[in-house]
């Protein structure tokens, strides 16, 4: 009886010991958080603010690893840099590629784990939210060392500043309230502590407000940062009131970019103003700023000036902005203006069979779905451009050289070293064999070349400042592969895209490689490291198949650009430019800086004139077809019926896209341009207005086969402050 009772006992001590430890493999000490639950901008990277609680007695290394999910559905996987975390909280951020996310409830999951050199510890599933694809979601970031989210200043502020009322004026409340919350701009709240020092990561924003006490608190680092972002596009309001330390004064000089000393501050450190103004406007390299001289709770959000300083940062259109000024709100214009010009100097040269470049968003004027993100379709051409004429799988000199040792073994090494042995009678043994050998040879070397041949082809684009610095530039790269392995590439400073090369429409490659490339046949990539500094991507890049990646760099590294960007004068006067009859002495130039296969072009408004005397474009050029039974089926209102039914073919190619975006009745029929992003999508690309006759857009290209370069540069012929 007593044995019995000691077993029982035992196993019961047993059973609690493993219930316990059960209980405590259940209850991990480790917890993710994600503090950033807000809906990302369209298109944009997706900025994650991770916390990671940890509840153990000593430091707690390793790797933290997130992958991205919907359902059955895998959107890639991020690897962070090697993580030491404290006991409490621990707290890092990642700049991530945009996510094309397709769940109907608009979020996907992160699912976590934590890799130790002992053990992998699995963290609870966390929710993020993604854009919608049939809407547009901009985002504005205000920075303020308080957090009012229900200050009623701030709030009016960030109301007037929203895209959708302009929207709203424009369809009526009736449409707006059918809009369901496809056209939507939030706002975020950073403490200047938290205020980004790399660009790139106000990638992730369309907008940024400084406060008065945020822009005194910010560090040199983080202002530069924002100057290089604005500059390549960003659009900023900032509060420079109070008294400025003298890194503030050259915050604001070096957003007048060429009038250095525009801002000057009196003997008691305050800017000095103008004594009837409230704030100005001005254009910062390609980005937008407004200069308030007089508090924002002195502002009144209502007056037509206010809605014009509004459109310019949204970059509105030139003919956009009196009905912005006057009435708070956009027109849909004709779609004459909106469309390329007919009889376009663009030669049908190289004319690919894509399939038709479809004029976007049929149901004008009554839907917002019209200011969505739109596919690029002559983004076909980049693909057609980019893709290698042929394949080399071992290079000729090695088959060459292969043959010759060949030849040597069964010839003469073969006849005189058996003649010196006495064995020539072995010739029938030793002629095979050679052969066998070499044969093998050469499959192993096909092989080896197969494994690790990655073709690789890219165009660049750059933008330049006046002073011939970059203001950003941007790698649009194609990976292709002989045989199925993983290609890596090393990031330094900038935003990575993986884009799907299906999104551009056709099929011209099945008969050159005999598959079908209108899918998306390259899995998502692995991030690992801290981007967007330090980081590498690893693609699983499939046999035969194409991969478009891009990397937008904002303020590139000199050392890493071409050393023909400075031999060209890029601060010519803009009416030189702007003069066409000094055309053959701006050739001369160019061809003297960039070599006589140089060719450029300049674009104003909706013309397209050679300097270079080539009138073809690079890429090749995409037909703009109106399939008139298709139109009228689809088409409700008759004005817009009436427009389509009397357009007809146009021609449009890549270069012509990035530089100056025709959609017809789109986003792009409001703005001319949009702040950088670095997505899936090249809308960020485009720079000139179609409907300002004052904007020269000087376009140089170098054609080489494998690495195109773009130089752009954006004139304003009154003026840089325009």
């Amino acid at each position: 009886m007593v044995r019995t009772t000691t077993l029982l006992l035992a196993a019961a001590a047993l059973l609690a010991i493993s219930l316990n430890s059960a209980s405590a493999q259940q209850s991990v000490p480790l917890q993710l958080e994600i503090r950033n639950d807000s809906t990302p901008r369209s298109s944009g990277p997706l900025p994650l603010d991770i916390e990671l609680t940890w509840g153990g007695a000593t430091i707690l290394e390793g790797r933290l690893v997130l992958t991205f999910r919907d359902g059955p559905m895998f959107f890639g996987r991020a690897v962070s840099h090697d993580l030491a975390l404290n006991v409490g909280r621990n707290r890092f951020r990642m700049l991530l590629p945009t996510l094309d996310g397709r769940s109907a409830f608009q979020t996907i999951d992160i699912n976590g784990a934590f890799i130790t050199s002992k053990s992998e510890i699995e963290l609870e599933a966390r929710p993020i939210r993604v854009p919608p694809q049939d809407g547009r979601v901009f985002r504005i970031l205000f920075c303020d060392p308080i957090v009012r989210g229900t200050d009623r200043t701030v709030t009016r502020l960030v109301d007037s500043l929203k895209f959708e009322r302009f929207w709203r004026n424009s369809v009526g409340e009736k449409a707006e309230s059918q809009r369901n919350g496809k056209l939507l701009t939030y706002r975020e709240v950073f403490a200047p502590d938290d205020m980004p020092q790399d660009p790139h990561w106000f990638c992730s924003y369309n907008l940024v407000i400084l406060s008065q006490t945020g822009f005194s608190e910010l560090r040199s680092r983080q202002l530069g940062s924002l100057v290089q972002w604005v500059r390549a596009g960003g659009s900023l309001i900032v509060e420079p009131l109070g008294g400025l330390e003298q890194q503030q004064l050259d915050f604001l000089n070096s957003l007048a970019g060429s009038k250095k000393d525009r801002f000057t501050t009196g003997p008691d450190g305050h800017l000095d103003v103008p004594p009837d103004g409230y704030f100005e406007q001005l254009a910062s390299g390609l980005g937008r700023v407004a200069v308030m001289y007089r508090p924002l709770a002195e502002q009144d959000f209502t007056t037509p000036d206010w809605n014009e300083l509004v459109a310019k940062l949204w970059h509105f259109r030139a003919d956009q902005i009196t009905t912005a000024r006057d009435e708070g709100r956009f027109e849909w214009l004709k779609l004459e203006t909106l469309l390329p010009k007919q009889g376009s100097s663009r030669s049908n040269q190289n004319n690919y069979n894509g399939g038709n470049y479809d004029v976007p968003g049929w149901q004008f004027g009554g839907s917002s779905d019209d200011l969505r993100v739109l596919e690029l379709k002559s983004g076909q051409g980049l693909l057609d451009k980019l893709m290698p004429s042929e394949v080399e799988v071992v290079p000729l000199s090695y088959i060459g050289l292969i043959l010759l040792f060949y030849v040597l073994t069964i010839g003469p090494l073969d006849y005189f070293v058996l003649g010196a042995l006495r064995l020539r009678r072995f010739t029938w043994i030793t002629f095979p064999a050679a052969t066998v050998l070499f044969t093998l040879f050469t499959v192993w070397l096909s092989h080896s070349f197969l494994d690790a041949s990655t073709e690789r082809s890219q165009i660049r684009v750059f933008d330049m400042d006046s002073d011939g610095s970059v203001l950003r530039s941007n790698r649009i790269e194609l990976l292709f592969t002989m045989s199925s392995h993983n290609v890596t590439t090393d990031m330094r400073s900038g935003v990575f895209t993986a884009l799907n090369h299906s999104r551009f429409g056709g099929q011209m490659y099945d008969y050159r490689y005999g598959r079908n490339m209108n899918r998306e046949s390259v899995p998502p990539p692995t991030i690992t490291g801290r981007p967007p500094g330090v980081y590498q991507v690893l693609q699983e890049m499939p046999q035969w198949t194409p991969q478009m990646n891009r990397v937008l760099a904002i303020a590139p590294d000199p050392e890493t650009l071409p050393g023909q960007t400075g031999t060209f004068d890029w601060n010519r006067p803009p009416s030189f430019i702007s003069d066409r009859n000094q055309n053959g002495e701006l050739a001369i130039a160019i061809r003297e800086a960039f070599g006589s296969e140089a060719q450029a072009w300049l674009y104003n408004q909706r013309d397209i004139h050679p300097v270079t005397g080539q009138n073809g474009s690079v890429f090749p050029v995409s037909t703009i077809n109106f399939n008139h039974h298709q139109v009228q089926a689809q088409v409700q209102d008759p004005q817009v019926l009436q427009e389509l039914q009397q357009l007809g073919q146009r021609q449009v190619d890549f270069l012509t896209d990035i530089s100056v975006r025709l959609q017809g009745r789109s986003l792009f029929g409001v703005v001319s341009q949009i702040a950088p992003h670095g997505g899936d999508n090249f809308e960020d690309l485009t720079i000139l207005d179609p409907s300002n006759a004052d904007e020269w857009l000087l376009v140089i290209v170098l054609p080489n086969a494998e690495d195109i370069r773009i130089y752009r540069r954006l004139y304003h012929a009154s003026g840089p402050d325009q």
